[in-house]
């Protein structure tokens, strides 16, 4: 019995949709002609790139919390073109295991050749977030917090009661600097929920320099805190023993950040635990879309020709 015409051409419809799609997606991650890209990029308005390595396995998420910040978010591959890459307006680093932490988390991958071209860009003001694995490229690479590789300041593996190793669970930081490109969107003081997920993620150094620049410049974006806001630096506020609670931190231009929890994973109500409203009400807006949306507000200023943050505006804190 031969199949019905109707039948046929709903499947041979739904087989062109599925290889449209699969097509776009390619195209997405990694264009096919480079310099045709560039000429419609220029005319999307704010586009920022969201860099996979060979391990990353939170592109996805970082892609979508740049889209609801009303950004547009292409995912590129770590050996993309840097002529594509200099088209765009920021950069995010997502988290995963890039090259299987091998010799030490984020060490590979911040050898790249990408890496030299981002932090060009970001030498020139563009903003670049680091997230967990992207956090520790970003301290492997010197960028933050003093922009030297040969830097004394290392995202060291946690110290946990609990577990050696990979520890992931829920926590509070706190806004410390309001000034930077990831965290204007935020008043001083402001505590919002998160998840952490890794297992190298405590911020260490005996440098007595790099101590003293962090503190002076006010270079801590976020901390470790309790749900009142107060640092304490007992686990489990402080989930890996990160000195000075750190959880975040800024170079001193402001423009670069390094962070160890997923702002990514709770950009929306529904993410976060315990949350009991109607659907409609979890697809709103969380605390920590504000990083993407200070993202955000940060290029839209920096086109318009306006000061940035720079040291001496990270200095004043704000309140």
């Amino acid at each position: 019995m031969s199949k019905k015409p109707g039948k046929a051409k709903k499947m041979k419809k739904a087989a062109k949709a599925a290889m449209n799609q699969k097509k776009a997606k390619a195209e997405r991650i990694e264009p096919r002609k480079p310099e045709a890209a560039l000429s419609a990029r220029k005319k999307e308005g704010i586009r920022v790139a969201i860099i996979w390595f060979p391990g990353s396995n939170c592109e996805e998420e970082a892609a979508e919390a740049v889209s609801l910040a009303g950004m547009k978010a292409d995912i590129l591959r770590w050996n993309a073109d840097p002529l594509v890459l200099r088209e765009y307006d920021g950069f995010v680093l997502p988290g995963g295991w890039s090259y299987e932490d091998r010799i030490r988390a984020g060490v590979i991958a911040a050898r790249d050749p990408v890496m030299d071209t981002i932090k060009a860009e970001a030498d020139n003001g563009k903003p670049v977030i680091g997230i967990c694995n992207g956090a520790q490229i970003l301290v492997e690479k010197g960028m933050v917090p003093v922009g030297k590789p040969e830097a004394d300041m290392a995202l060291a593996p946690n110290i946990n009661p609990l577990v050696h190793g990979y520890y992931c669970d829920w926590v509070y930081i706190k806004a410390e600097n309001i000034k930077g490109a990831f965290t204007a969107a935020f008043r001083k003081g402001d505590v919002i929920s998160l998840p952490v997920a890794h297992g190298e993620g405590r911020y260490i150094t005996e440098d007595s320099e790099i101590k003293d620049k962090v503190r002076k410049d006010n270079l801590v974006a976020f901390r470790y805190c309790d749900e009142k806001g107060r640092i304490l630096e007992k686990f489990p506020f402080n989930p890996n023993g990160s000195q000075g609670n750190i959880a975040a931190i800024y170079n001193s231009m402001g423009n670069v950040m390094a962070i160890m929890p997923h702002p990514e994973r709770s950009a929306l109500k529904k993410q976060l635990p315990g949350f009991a409203g109607t659907a409609r009400e979890g697809m709103t807006a969380a605390a920590c879309l504000k990083v993407f949306e200070s993202m955000k507000s940060y290029i839209e200023k920096r086109k318009k020709g306006a000061a940035m943050p720079g040291q001496a505006a990270i200095k004043q804190g704000g309140s």
